[in-house]
């Protein structure tokens, strides 16, 4: 650790949930030197509906991790039932694959050491500037220099406090649930099921366990106060929940957070820039927030590679990447809000359900409204070569 503190590293990232660890994988593929430091130990268990939709995929590949290798699911059909039990279907134009943020992330994290990205174990504080490096300081009191820092910490963390950033002050009511379960389970689909005060997503991961992750008001789920009846008195309310988890063989201990914050954040500031969940979350009722993470991770490592190479200054750097992020996901995050606000009123969804499959073009586009396009490869010629 003290040969680690004593070199200058090219980049600096806190935090590695997908987003870091793309990001460590891309910049080290490029040559530059990576410091990753995250504070969990590897590999665990993170609340997530665990599908990524395939715009990534080929990107994911690129870099060398392919998720077929670690026995990931395809999926290309989406189904929404109602509180009342009602469905809708839809094919899912580009699918996407189910794969458990255990695996991948354990799968990038090997990967980023066999390219040379170093790793610590520590939670970052605060940064500061000496002359042209940044300096990160640890919660152990050790401090790590660099030329530049990314910060992809999803959840609010100390290194937010420290930067003051614009959602730490408000409290938020949405906690998220998930758990790993045996049973019957179409292989092929990506499920949502509504139920007062939230909505639950249901898919297969590469194992065969069928992932159950649920978002809650934090209001409706005090009036019970307890996960295991708020599952059994709430959630089975609907009858298509209750026909599958009547039926599941639960294989792992429940993973809760809380105050999860879907607003808007700065996607820089103080010459800090944000990747994945700590630029922008969107609502799991429209999915994709893994893609979006790792999309963000290359967005962002092709503009520092220009930057690096002096094609930028610092300024424009933060200036493209926020314009380039907000063309990219800010609609779709919108979309996301309208969607969540239709489904957190059940008669409203009841009724949309009802209609939506006289009008499939109708749900086709809402479904679409919450993907990207693929995203390309990475590809170090082409990089190379607009610089």
């Amino acid at each position: 650790m003290e040969e680690l503190s004593s070199k200058v590293y090219d980049i600096i990232i806190a935090g590695a949930g997908l987003a870091g660890l793309t990001s460590a994988i891309h910049l080290r593929n490029l040559g530059w030197s990576v410091l990753c430091i995250e504070k969990n130990n590897f590999p665990r268990h993170k609340v997530c509906g665990e599908y990524i939709s395939n715009e990534v995929k080929p990107y994911l590949i690129s870099l060398g991790f392919n998720p077929k290798d670690y026995g990931s699911k395809d999926i290309s059909q989406f189904t929404i039932y109602s509180q009342n039990g009602k469905s809708i279907s839809q094919g899912l134009k580009m699918g996407g694959f189910g794969i458990s943020r255990y695996t991948i992330d354990k799968g990038l994290y090997d990967l980023a050491i066999e390219k040379g990205v170093d790793f610590i174990h520590e939670e970052v504080m605060s940064i500061s500037a000496v002359g042209k490096l940044k300096e990160i300081a640890c919660k152990n009191g050790t401090s790590y220099k660099s030329r530049t820092f990314i910060s992809a910490v999803g959840k609010r963390s100390k290194l937010d406090k420290a930067l003051q950033r614009n959602f730490i002050s408000n409290r938020t009511s949405w906690m998220g649930v998930k758990a790993h379960y045996e049973g019957e389970w179409e292989e092929d689909r990506v499920a949502l099921f509504q139920f007062d005060g939230g909505y639950c997503g249901m898919s297969k991961v590469e194992n065969g366990h069928v992932n159950v992750c649920y978002l809650v008001d934090t209001n409706a789920f005090k009036k019970v106060g307890d996960l295991y009846r708020f599952e059994e008195e709430v959630m089975c309310m609907n009858p298509s929940f209750k026909q599958f988890y009547s039926s599941f063989e639960r294989k792992m201990e429940r993973k809760v957070i809380s105050q999860i914050f879907f607003g808007d954040k700065e996607k820089v500031k103080d010459e800090v820039a944000f990747l994945g969940d700590a630029a922008g979350m969107i609502f799991p009722l429209a999915g994709n927030g893994m893609a979006m993470a790792i999309h963000s991770a290359k967005i962002y490592c092709e503009l520092l590679h220009q930057y690096l190479n002096n094609e930028y200054t610092g300024e424009k750097l933060q200036s493209i990447y926020t314009d380039k992020w907000n063309h990219q996901f800010k609609k779709r995050i919108n979309n996301s809000r309208r969607i969540q606000e239709l489904f957190s009123r059940p008669l409203l969804s009841r009724i949309a359900i009802n209609i939506l499959p006289f009008f499939p073009f109708v749900f086709s586009r809402i479904v679409e409204g919450t993907h990207g396009e693929d995203i390309g490869i990475f590809n170090e010629t082409i990089i190379n070569e607009t610089t």
